[in-house]
């Protein structure tokens, strides 16, 4: 069996402060393809309070999103780091880990990686050393900061070259839309 081919297409009208994710995926069995299509609408702030979008406001558009990614989820606390693959996994990502950012620039030597989402607070190399590092990658991944310790963190990590900023305790629809914003800014870059 062919692992499924899932794609998003994101309606964003923020002057209704309203999204709308219409998902289908297809599974191809033998000569069969199993289609599941299921829509959600999402009624949020225009500009919510937990997500800064660096130097990009919201616009209306739509657009079609291939949500198969290989995100590299860093984080020192185990708890955190299972609650992100179970939302990037049900999101069809698929999710490698690293227990700091040490670890990570290990993992990132080794597998082609699309995202990175990291926390900041971390023993040994934290998360603003790794944003620093990865922004002189040739082709540097996205990065998503995540921080239960403030905002003056998350502005520093979006200084620093995060795309997206979350806080602590993530709302899953919000991590989704920062990675499929993320992807969207790798595809149209």
């Amino acid at each position: 069996m062919d692992s499924p081919k899932i794609s998003t297409r994101l309606l964003f009208d923020p002057s209704k402060g309203e999204r709308r994710a219409d998902r289908s995926s297809s599974t191809k069995t033998g000569s069969a393809t199993v289609r599941v299509a299921e829509t959600r609408r999402l009624i949020l702030s225009p500009i919510h309070p937990t997500v800064m979008h660096a130097n990009r406001p919201p616009a209306v558009h739509v657009q079609e999103v291939e949500t198969v990614a290989r995100i590299l989820i860093v984080d020192d606390e185990e708890a955190d780091r299972l609650l992100i693959q179970a939302i990037l996994e049900h999101a069809g990502h698929e999710t490698v880990f690293a227990a700091d950012g040490e670890e990570a620039l290990r993992q990132l030597a080794l597998k082609s990686i699309d995202i990175v989402v990291t926390d900041l607070q971390m023993p040994e190399v934290h998360g603003f050393e790794l944003i620093t590092v990865l922004r002189d990658f040739e082709k540097p991944p996205g990065v998503i900061a995540v921080s239960g310790t403030g905002p003056f963190q998350l502005h520093m990590a979006e200084a620093l070259g995060a795309k997206y900023t979350l806080t602590k305790p993530l709302d899953p629809q919000l991590l989704v839309d920062a990675v499929n914003r993320t992807l969207l800014d790798k595809e149209n870059a």
